[in-house]
C-alpha cells in the first residue's frame, strides 16, 4: 500500500486539474455567451443602420411629425450604434 503522502498527493494533484479544467469550462462558457450576445447586437445594429433615416427619425409615439427632442435623440442614438459597431469592428467581433 502506497504512504498516505503519496495517496494525498495524487488527490491534490486530481482535484486542481479537475479545478483547472471547471475554470476554463466556465470561462469558455462566460465569452461563448458574450460572444452571442456581441453579434444579437451586431445583428440588430446592422438592421437599424439599414434603416432609412427618415424611418428611424419618425415618432412612434404619437401623430405627425417627430419633434426637435426626438430626431436629436435619434441622431444620438444613431451616433452611439456607429460607435460601438466601430468597437465591434476593431475588435475583431464583427466584419465590414
Amino acid at each position: 500500500m502506497p504512504p498516505i503522502k503519496e495517496i494525498v498527493a495524487k488527490k491534490i494533484t486530481g482535484l486542481l486539474d479537475h479545478c483547472h479544467h471547471l475554470f476554463v469550462r466556465e470561462h469558455a462558457m462566460k465569452f461563448e455567451k458574450g460572444l452571442n450576445t456581441a453579434m444579437l447586437l451586431s445583428n440588430e445594429l446592422n438592421h437599424f443602420l439599414a434603416l432609412p433615416t427618415s424611418y428611424a427619425t419618425v415618432s412612434h409615439f404619437g401623430p405627425g411629425s417627430p419633434s426637435k427632442q426626438d430626431s436629436m435623440a435619434t441622431a444620438e442614438l444613431r451616433e452611439q450604434l456607429n460607435a460601438l459597431l466601430s468597437s465591434m469592428i476593431t475588435s475583431g467581433l464583427v466584419y465590414e
